[in-house]
């Protein structure tokens, strides 16, 4: 085991305690070795290694005495500190030391293969840029091995690094994607023999947490919170967003993403359809999660009916482009990041909506309208047009297009399971 760890320019000891004695000790020694040179450090990390071991073992008579620590006293050493005290990002992993490199030349890492593959596409989101910018630097840290030397065996200590940290496994799944992504990136460019990151699996976790529809009683609740009953606008949910966004949300069950990018032009009045919403993006400053993302929602009668087209009016006349434009995009271009974040907070404070549970999210809606879709016995090949989903990989689902028609019938079979406050512009 690697007993040494980084954190903030001064390394660490630590220990796993074994299970016999972590009543006594907890689960993790740590303490802090007051030293940024390597070299002292892996010194001292194994005089206190062999002190634990001896004395775990039972061999009292020849326990070795701990090493005095450089400019400090020893700190925590027997104290029941747990995992969860160590830094997230910086849980050292039991790496080869003979094929760990010492320092890395910068063509040799992963963020090197990172930057290729971020220059390969210029038009590349900027969040995800970021994330796999953050699982790159993350990588070498962690591994430290040089890219043409990387074996399957290091990615999965990678992923059992990222396991021990606590996060949940769909993001772990995410990062090794990240991976994966940037490694045959290489590999298509010449520069690396083989991806070694490829379908690498991740322990699904019983405890994660999936989202769900909102209840008759959550709505009746979100509805009757006091931005709709009091008039309450806040400015960190964005004015008249705060209120229309949950429901359209409700109606349309489109992506957080789709509502906040709708322009006033993606309201239209069709002669023989009526009111119309274009989910469409540009790829530039609006853009979509899928290719069958790109679809047209009929404006519910009871959307009608609580005020929106009178919204969408007062819109062209005050001449806005965006249809809600107090909203701001956040640095990576995403109209809804800081919108969820108050959202959230929303849903969760007493002088909100007051609901706590934590798979009952802003998604939730989406939930939602796909469980009134099918209580109204709507075809599932058209309520996936509606809400964008592609058809699960049905090929045959993907020929012809669902006529307007058909999809004005559906909303208009949609019954919503209360009754919603008009909204005043």
């Amino acid at each position: 085991m690697n007993y040494l760890t980084l954190h903030h320019g001064s390394f660490y000891f630590q220990m796993r305690v074994p299970v016999a004695h972590r009543e006594r000790f907890g689960k993790l020694l740590r303490t802090n070795l007051q030293t940024k040179e390597a070299a002292v450090a892996r010194a001292l990390a194994y005089g206190m290694a062999s002190h634990w071991l001896a004395r775990f073992s039972g061999l009292e008579s020849s326990i070795p005495a701990l090493p005095s620590l450089p400019q400090a006293t020893e700190s925590t050493l027997g104290s029941s500190t747990t995992s969860t005290h160590v830094p997230k990002e910086s849980m050292a992993l039991p790496v080869n030391e003979s094929r760990r490199a010492i320092a890395l030349s910068a063509d040799q890492t992963m963020f090197c293969l990172f930057e290729y593959w971020r220059d390969l596409s210029p038009s590349r989101l900027m969040r995800s840029v970021a994330e796999f910018e953050l699982t790159a630097a993350s990588f070498d840290k962690v591994v430290g091995v040089p890219v043409e030397q990387l074996t399957r065996s290091d990615i999965a200590a990678y992923r059992d690094h990222l396991i021990s940290t606590g996060l949940a496994p769909a993001t772990i799944i995410k990062r090794l994607g990240h991976l994966s992504a940037v490694l045959q990136t290489a590999v298509d460019a010449g520069k690396l023999a083989n991806n070694v990151s490829r379908r690498m699996p991740v322990p699904r976790s019983d405890t994660t947490l999936s989202r769900l529809p909102f209840s008759e009683e959550h709505l009746a609740t979100i509805f009757a919170s006091s931005i709709y009953t009091a008039n309450r606008r806040e400015i960190a949910g964005a004015g008249e967003a705060s209120v229309w966004i949950p429901v359209l949300g409700l109606l349309t069950g489109a992506r957080l993403e789709e509502l906040c990018q709708l322009r006033v032009r993606d309201i239209v009045l069709d002669r023989k359809y009526g009111a119309l919403i274009s989910i469409t993006g540009d790829g530039i400053i609006t853009r979509v999660k899928t290719k069958s993302s790109n679809r047209t929602i009929p404006v519910h009668p009871e959307l009608q009916r609580v005020g929106f087209l009178r919204y969408v009016d007062a819109r062209r006349v005050a001449n806005d482009d965006w249809l809600f434009p107090l909203l701001r995009a956040d640095r990576f271009g995403n109209r809804s990041g800081n919108f969820s974040r108050w959202w959230g907070r929303h849903m969760r404070a007493k002088n909100g909506c007051g609901i706590e549970d934590g798979r009952l999210v802003f998604h939730s809606f989406r939930h939602t309208f796909k469980t009134l879709c099918r209580a109204a016995r709507i075809p599932e090949d058209i309520h996936d047009a509606l809400t964008g989903h592609s058809g699960g990989g049905n090929v045959g689902r993907g020929y012809g297009l669902i006529p307007t028609e058909l999809l004005v019938e559906a909303i208009g079979n949609i019954r919503v399971p209360i009754v919603l406050p008009i909204i005043e512009p």
